[in-house]
């Protein structure tokens, strides 16, 4: 049902062609070099190329067998950059053992529960991608879902990025935080990001920002989109992420 709202009727799915994204991170501990705004910490790494991924928790507690935990994620991705759409798998956790994942992954932008017990998950739950030995993605204790300002483009879609945004979450944080908007063009062949806008903010008690676009900054894929920031001082508590229209080839 098509209702006139163009934003409501895209974030509905009337629209043929077109769908949305909101990408949200947080990094507790920006310091005073470059990090990306997600769960891990310091820069994110994808994978060299296609892989599976070891997911597994820090705590026994986050297995599908009756646990206190969490106890199934779903994972989402790409499995290659030519793909025309996102791939997606529900894995069942088995606590500190490791669980193979069914599909090869170019990049995992998003992880949530599923399932679990009287907690959402008792530990930090990783998808390390095989070989490389680097982790893609994670859920930090009691978070339920990842956390990360980074998201992969597929070949024939097109980003429309609306705006992006950051806060400072806590008073301890200090000095200032500049936040860098960054896409990587060629993921496919390097892992090289080029800077597409800098927004400064001051971080003494609490601040936020938001940049928006008008019109919309267009991303062709296959790219990366993420956010990153560098302090002026160590241990800034920064969040940040953006919200983006996908357009697909018809």
């Amino acid at each position: 049902m098509i209702t006139g709202n163009f934003e409501l009727d895209v974030a509905m799915g009337s629209i043929n062609g077109l769908s949305h994204v909101q990408k949200f991170g947080r990094n507790a501990d920006i310091d005073q070099t470059l990090e990306d705004i997600w769960d891990g910490g310091g820069i994110w790494v994808p994978p060299t190329t296609a892989r599976t991924h070891s997911i597994v928790s820090s705590d026994a507690a986050d297995t599908n067998t009756a646990g206190a935990g969490a106890r199934k994620i779903k994972i989402f991705g790409l499995v290659d950059w030519s793909s025309k759409g996102s791939a997606s798998e529900v894995i069942e956790l088995n606590g500190t053992t490791p669980v193979s994942t069914v599909n090869s992954y170019v990049i995992i932008h998003r992880m949530f529960v599923t399932e679990s017990g009287d907690s959402i998950n008792t530990g930090t739950i990783t998808a390390t991608a095989d070989t490389d030995a680097t982790v893609t993605a994670s859920i930090l204790v009691g978070e339920g879902q990842t956390q990360m300002a980074i998201f992969g483009i597929p070949d024939g879609h097109t980003g429309l990025l609306s705006q992006f945004y950051a806060s400072s979450n806590r008073s301890s944080s200090s000095g200032s935080v500049d936040l860098l908007l960054k896409v990587n063009n060629s993921p496919q062949d390097n892992n090289a990001f080029t800077t597409k806008h800098t927004e400064g903010m001051q971080v003494t008690g609490s601040s936020s920002l938001t940049r928006k676009y008008s019109p919309y900054k267009k991303f062709n894929g296959p790219c990366i989109v993420k956010m990153s920031a560098i302090g002026s001082a160590n241990g800034n508590d920064v969040s940040a992420g953006f919200d983006m229209i996908i357009a697909k080839e018809i």
